[in-house]
């Protein structure tokens, strides 16, 4: 009678492998895979733990049947969801009591920020955050930055870089006049040292 042997596995950050690779049982990855992972996310220190769940916090403001969510955390712990839609952005809050964010203007009512995008350049847009500002690039616009300047104030606003590195090189057409206060101007030499 034939023993059964049995393999026990202490890593899965191989994440799930192909049938193809049945055959090599001397791969590493062999060993740190598993067939089928349902509902579990491996971690790459070798344990798996079970994915988040879902929360249903309302519809989403949809014209055209396109949305896209983007994370937005500014500071550990806080966080929002930002909801784009064609031509419309909305924000939502998280943490214990997730909500949309109101308009200050229209106390009861969801704070709409309009944007460019069409639902069907949604996919493609491109987006990196820095502190409180979120740039978002898409080939047939102007880059723009969703800023937050309070949780009920948000504004997309293009981006207009403007500093040094994207000037003219050697800009030399610059004038400089010094003067002192309470004196009167007085011609520049370039013999005397002059007190700060």
């Amino acid at each position: 009678m034939a023993e059964e042997i049995f393999e026990r596995r202490t890593a899965f950050n191989a994440g799930e492998i192909s049938p193809w690779l049945d055959p090599r049982i001397d791969q590493e990855k062999y060993h740190k895979g598993c067939r089928q992972m349902r509902n579990m996310r491996p971690t790459i220190y070798g344990g798996a733990f079970r994915r988040a769940g879902t929360e249903y916090l309302g519809e989403a403001r949809v014209d055209s049947g396109r949305v896209r969510l983007l994370s937005f955390e500014y500071e550990v712990g806080t966080a929002f969801v930002l909801e784009l839609t064609a031509l419309k952005l909305r924000i939502w809050t998280t943490g214990n009591t997730p909500a949309l964010v109101e308009d200050p203007d229209s106390p009861g009512d969801p704070l709409v920020v309009n944007t460019p995008w069409t639902a069907a350049q949604l996919d493609a847009l491109q987006v990196c955050q820095q502190n409180d500002l979120l740039f978002v690039v898409h080939p047939n616009h102007q880059p723009r930055v969703i800023a937050r300047y309070a949780n009920n104030d948000w504004r997309v606003v293009r981006y207009n870089p403007d500093w040094p590195a994207l000037r003219e090189e050697n800009d030399r057409n610059l004038t400089l006049q010094c003067t002192a206060a309470n004196a009167t101007p007085a011609a520049w030499s370039n013999s005397t040292t002059y007190d700060a």
